[in-house]
């Protein structure tokens, strides 16, 4: 069958193959390759399709939300149009989360705007209610700890969902994720249940993103009766209120009773203890008590501070898996999981500090480093959404520059942390900066444009454009005759920038999140959204090897300062060190814990001696790269770490966070 997505059409229901609906007319294959099948959902803003992919061989299932035209006017149908790309953006972002389905495309065709998602093959919340009745409280703090930290990772980035309903949650049947390696080990919220597979958190149609600009009118109810909190009702969402829908799906499960009949209107308050049929515990009970409290400030504020009183007596778990051991390290390798294709050059001969014994009196490890400047230029934007995303230091170490969502970048004196100028000109978030080796020029990128900029004037050179997909990751060559880019289209582009000229494009098998060039420029690694990391010969373009061995997306890569070894940080919470010519795997370093815990950057110190890692559990990791010992954690942002770059003499390192702030840490 194949269905007409016109919302007027009187008989929407057409044969298999056919090109143009039989009774209006209306072309069928949206965007020439997806074909609506029928109705799974309809809302006040548009209609949820289920479809297939008739583009790819296997012709995939894939969901159609078809979205009704807001306005007739063009000044706000032109407004209407940017919001609407803004919105595709922040939902291509938080699809990077390995429970939230990825946004596949987006266009505008017959005056509808359309997303296509990824379909999550399973059963939701009341399809297994129905299946099985009423839920153990075990079952209930196993979806607690599925869909938490998934809620934590989109109010992290200011994203409230809006419409948390059991339909909108789903366990997945297939054996694996859009990201998740097979066979690797389950992180906190992906263990097997009933029914098999991981819970997704599905349909952010109604949420909330960025600015109030995108969002209804005050007053406009969203959300779904019995679920939405009293607040949102008012048309005045929190993250607070997506807890409050999660506590009623609990509630509403462990009774198997609609929402509606477990309010007491006469008491003003709950009453699903009433309808239990099996009691639950005293701690479980009050946290689900303060998940429905009808005042925001009783409930609780955040998904972090459920989790920590659901787990609070199994704080073990939060632990490193591998402890630092300080008896004398082993210099063997772990099993290689790379596989050769052809050698590598060859690195120098010099002694490298991953392998190399280190006095600790001569190096900077054993001594303290302290905050001395916490930079906010960007926290004053007016935008929820100014988290700095990525910073440099300029060669001689005199300047830092910071590029932010809130769509500027800003160059710092770093002695004094004064701002001296905002860059404005990119359409929205900055994702990376990069600055040349001479200190000349700034790259800067956002979702499909690269900009040039004449660092000391703060002019804007050129705009490179080439990449059909979010970018994400932007770095000059050691020489500067080179700049590469990396985005969810899957390809590395390679461009001189003094001409314009895209040099080379490589095209890679996922969506690539980091790009970095080897010391002597004759190697670049791309680090991919498969968990793996890609070495390519940018000279030739030929692809070098693949590492393999993380079970999540690769965030983050960079090489030592003697191009002897690679280093890369993931979602999987850990960091691996890899032999450059080998491609052999050095060690795995642990340490950063908690629900979410992804390493988003790692970078060596100028001399190689120590490792920097910066991670969503907010803290920054010093690690003596010979051992894989934690040298010492440096707490102070309030939301994940996004990016770290040390000074050229090593003696200063900057952060940048999604609280959007900056901090420089200097060696006391």
């Amino acid at each position: 069958m194949s269905y007409c997505l016109n919302p007027d059409c009187p008989k929407p229901v057409n044969p298999d193959n056919a090109k143009f609906c039989i009774r209006c007319g209306t072309k069928l294959l949206l965007d020439d390759r997806y074909r609506s099948l029928k109705i799974i959902g309809r809302g006040r803003f548009g209609i949820t399709f289920l479809a297939v992919d008739e583009g790819q061989p296997s012709k995939p299932h894939c969901i159609i939300k078809q979205f009704f035209p807001q306005t007739q006017r063009n000044d706000d149908a032109e407004e209407a149009a940017q919001l609407f790309e803004q919105k595709a953006v922040r939902l291509e972002e938080i699809g990077t989360h390995p429970q939230i389905p990825n946004l596949l495309t987006y266009f505008t065709q017959n005056q509808h705007q359309y997303f296509v998602q990824e379909f999550i093959e399973g059963s939701n919340l009341d399809q297994e209610l129905e299946a099985q009745g009423a839920f153990s409280e075990d079952q209930i703090r196993q979806l607690l700890n599925d869909i938490l930290p998934v809620l934590q990772f989109v109010h992290e980035r200011n994203v409230i969902h809006r419409d948390i309903k059991p339909q909108n949650i789903i366990r997945r049947t297939t054996s694996t994720s859009h990201f998740a390696a097979e066979g690797s080990p389950a992180e906190p919220g992906e263990e097997e249940g009933i029914g098999g597979s991981q819970r997704f958190l599905v349909d952010f149609g109604a949420a909330k993103f960025a600015t109030e600009a995108v969002l209804p009118p005050t007053g406009t109810v969203l959300g779904t009766s019995g679920y939405v909190a009293p607040e949102q009702a008012l048309g005045r969402g929190t993250f607070a209120s997506d807890l409050y829908s999660l506590g009623v799906i609990c509630i509403h499960l462990l009774t198997q009773v609609d929402p509606f009949e477990l309010y007491s209107v006469s008491e003003g308050d709950w009453v699903w203890r009433d309808s239990l049929s099996t009691p639950v515990s005293q701690q479980l009970g009050q946290i689900l008590d303060k998940m429905l409290e009808y005042a925001t400030k009783r409930r609780y504020q955040s998904a972090a501070a459920v989790l920590n009183d659901l787990n609070r007596a199994d704080t073990a778990s939060e632990t490193p898996t591998l402890p630092v051991s300080s008896a004398t390290p082993s210099l063997q390798t772990e099993p290689s999981v790379a596989a050769p294709v052809e050698a590598l050059p060859t690195p120098s001969p010099q002694p490298s500090p991953i392998t190399a014994p280190v006095e600790a009196a001569s190096t900077p490890q054993t001594r303290n480093w302290k905050c001395v400047q916490t930079l906010t230029g960007h926290a004053k934007s007016r935008s929820d959404w100014a988290g700095v995303t990525s910073i440099a230091f300029t060669p001689d170490g005199q300047w830092l520059v910071s590029g932010s969502e809130d769509k500027t970048i800003k160059v710092w004196e770093l002695s004094t942390g004064t701002e001296i100028r905002s860059l404005t000109g990119h359409a929205d978030f900055v994702n990376s900066v990069a600055i040349s080796p001479d200190g000349k020029w700034l790259a800067s990128v956002d979702t499909y444009t690269i900009k040039l900029w004449d660092l000391s004037q703060g002019e804007e050179i050129r705009t490179l454009s080439g990449h059909s997909a979010l970018i994400h990751s932007v770095t000059f060559s050691p020489d500067g005759q080179m700049l590469a880019s990396g985005g969810n289209d899957q390809t590395v582009k390679l461009w001189n920038p003094n001409t314009e000229v895209t040099i080379r494009t490589l095209s890679a098998k996922s969506p690539i999140d980091a790009v970095s060039f080897s010391p002597d420029g004759q190697v670049l690694a791309s680090g991919e959204r498969n968990n793996t990391i890609r070495l390519w010969n940018p000279n030739t373009g030929e692809e070098i090897r693949t590492l393999t061995g993380h079970s999540r997306k690769v965030g983050a890569v960079s090489f030592s300062p003697d191009g002897q070894f690679l280093v890369s940080g993931s979602g999987d919470k850990t960091i691996k060190i890899w032999q450059l010519e080998t491609g052999e795997l050095v060690r795995t370093l642990t340490g950063h814990s908690g629900w979410f815990a992804g390493v988003h950057t790692v970078v060596f110190s100028p001399d190689g001696q120590t490792l920097a890692s910066g991670s969503d559990d907010k803290t920054i990791k010093l690690w003596n790269p010979s051992t894989g010992e934690v040298i010492t954690t440096l707490i102070g942002h309030a939301k994940g770490v996004s990016s770290l770059a040390f000074s050229p003499d090593g003696q200063t390192l900057a952060s940048g966070s999604w609280d959007k702030t900056v901090k420089v840490w200097q060696l006391a």
